[in-house]
């Protein structure tokens, strides 16, 4: 079971109540983020969490934090399907977060790597399986294309949700209202939780975390799970818009060949 409480952590008390926690999305300077390795680990040591680095179709940041000893790390990746979808997959073993990137996602990559994968969501998912990682819905609510709530409503999707462990239940980076009804969401489908700062610079970080007692901590969180934190304001949530503006920069054929994409699904979807 899984509870959402939209607070301030205060990793101090939900330490000293046996919980371990870890801020479960986050990205580095080896996607479309600003922070080293280094800087989320020292960050994150200083705050008392572990971290799951999530970079966008890549892995080197989370094979590097990996090899940090003595520090709570989990293996993990945001995938961006052909529709745009984002889903977060955590792998218990860093040889099995290289070998699935290797095979399924490698070989998948468009022009920009960052971006849009040549892959369905319900293809990458399946894939997923054959290996030993859980999936999040990352931002299920989020605008655009990036939250997987609204194709749910087509019929070839509902029976995604079934091979979907969890629902990111609080994103920092995504409006209040928005997480509100994914929490509500995850609970009416009777997944568990997660939940992560979405963090694109460092001072992001712990902003929400995902606690969790007991020794391994993703068997943990597919039993109970504590997501804890507050969205950054509206401010910051500009500054996030920013850094997409400088990826729009260093791919624009891209960014504008996937806007009007979206716009000619958008009218196909309005048509009769």
């Amino acid at each position: 079971m899984s509870k959402a409480i939209f607070e301030k952590p205060n990793i101090k008390e939900l330490r000293k109540q046996g919980y371990n926690c870890v801020d479960m999305h986050c990205h580095t300077r080896y996607s479309d983020g600003m922070p080293s390795i280094e800087q989320i680990y020292r960050h994150c040591r200083k705050k008392g969490i572990g971290v799951a680095i999530t970079d966008h179709n890549e892995i080197k940041g989370a094979l590097k934090i990996a090899k940090y000893k003595n520090f709570l790390s989990i293996p993990g990746i945001e995938t961006t399907s052909s529709e745009g979808i984002h889903t977060l997959f955590y792998f218990y073993d860093p040889k099995e977060l290289e070998e699935f990137h290797k095979k399924v996602i490698e070989k998948n990559l468009s022009e920009n790597p960052f971006s849009d994968l040549k892959i369905s969501v319900t293809d990458i998912v399946e894939k997923a399986k054959g290996y030993n990682c859980l999936a999040s819905a990352a931002h299920p609510f989020a605008p655009g294309n990036t939250g997987i709530y609204g194709f749910t409503k087509k019929k070839k999707y509902r029976d995604l949700l079934r091979k979907i462990d969890f629902v990111e239940a609080i994103n920092a980076c995504t409006f209040h209202n928005q997480n509100q009804k994914a929490a509500d969401w995850g609970m009416r489908l009777g997944k568990n939780f997660t939940g992560g700062s979405d963090a694109h610079t460092s001072q992001f970080i712990g902003m929400v975390v995902t606690a969790t007692r007991g020794e391994d901590f993703l068997d943990s969180i597919k039993k109970e799970s504590l997501v804890v934190g507050k969205e950054v304001n509206s401010l910051l949530i500009s500054l996030r818009c920013m850094l997409k503006v400088r990826m729009f920069s260093r791919f624009p054929k891209f960014y504008i060949k996937k806007l009007i994409r979206e716009r000619l699904g958008k009218q196909d979807e309005k048509a009769p």
